[in-house]
């Protein structure tokens, strides 16, 4: 028996007949920077997180290319945004809130702010489809067309009560 790394033993089993059989265990360790390719997985993490995966589908695609965590054979989300943090990086989501626009479209907390409203004011529009909006492709926010006829109909539409 070997252990080449410390996630990792090597083992042979001699059968009766001389036959080989390899084996390759990875049991549980108690750190994560000492399994296998750690710089590897921690650069992916990295350069994931920057293209705009969140943690979760980050964990999904380095379990898919192999890489695993201390203690169990997946790597667990929770693992990627700690990781994450401790490079000093923003969740997508993160990354987002509280912005007022994304790629040139509302978002529904800055829209609330321009027109004074609370942001379930226009959810119940949204439901409504009087207010349309598509959600962004990773982050799931809602986005709302910067139409200035929209905005002048959503102003129109407003309460006296409440306007600002």
């Amino acid at each position: 028996m070997s252990r080449p790394t410390p996630d990792t033993l090597e083992a042979k089993v001699v059968w009766v007949s001389g036959a080989v059989t390899p084996l390759t265990l990875h049991p549980p360790i108690r750190r994560a920077a000492d399994v296998g390719r750690y710089e590897e997985f921690v650069a992916r993490v990295a350069a994931l997180a920057a293209d705009g995966y969140t943690d979760a589908a980050i964990a999904r695609r380095l379990t898919a290319e192999g890489f695993r965590s201390a203690r169990t054979p997946a790597v667990p989300t929770p693992l990627v945004a700690k990781l994450r943090r401790s490079l000093g990086q923003a969740s997508l989501t993160e990354q987002f809130r509280r912005r007022e626009q994304i790629e040139g479209q509302w978002t529904v907390w800055g829209l609330s702010r321009l027109l004074g409203v609370t942001r379930n004011w226009l959810y119940d529009r949204m439901a409504a489809g009087t207010v349309p909006a598509t959600r962004h492709p990773t982050t799931g926010h809602h986005l709302i067309p910067n139409d200035p006829a929209l905005i002048a109909r959503l102003r129109a539409a407003i309460p006296a009560r409440r306007r600002t």
